[in-house]
């Protein structure tokens, strides 16, 4: 029985190596990654509050997958799963706003209590954003300087 165990837990650890990454574990989709600080244009589904295609109308909103974030994760411990779920950040410099969207994503600074969902309606091109609140703040205002 124990030999079972470990080998279904073999298993297991192998499929999430092998699905981490940058971008959703959640859709099978993965970002190439560019440099060492991948920056991709997404589009978010409002349906399915999933990542989609590029979302070129907006070119001042930007989707970052910081690889930081997943190697800190691993080396802290936390599950292989936890750490290669959907992450990302999406950031509007031109209205200087923020969003988050997370499914178990994380960051080492503490915004687990001020996730926010802000999503562009669908089959429409107004973005409905809720103003961020918290640390992300700051995070947002050096992002959009460089």
């Amino acid at each position: 029985m124990r030999i079972l165990n470990l080998f279904l837990l073999s298993i297991i650890l192998v499929f999430l190596i092998i699905n981490t990454g940058y971008g959703s574990v959640l859709d099978g989709r993965k970002w190439t990654p560019v440099g060492e600080s991948p920056v991709a244009m997404v589009y978010i589904d409002v349906s399915t509050k999933k990542i989609g295609p590029t979302f070129k109308d907006n070119p001042h909103v930007y989707s970052t997958f910081l690889k930081a974030d997943f190697i800190k994760c691993h080396k802290t411990g936390a599950s292989q799963a936890y750490c290669s779920a959907l992450y990302a950040e999406l950031y509007d410099c031109k209205n200087m706003k923020t969003l988050l969207v997370s499914a178990f994503g994380f960051r080492d600074y503490n915004l687990e209590g001020s996730l926010i969902f802000s999503f562009p309606e669908k089959g429409d091109k107004k973005q409905v954003w809720k103003e961020s609140k918290g640390t992300d703040k700051k995070a947002l205002e050096i992002f959009c300087k460089h």
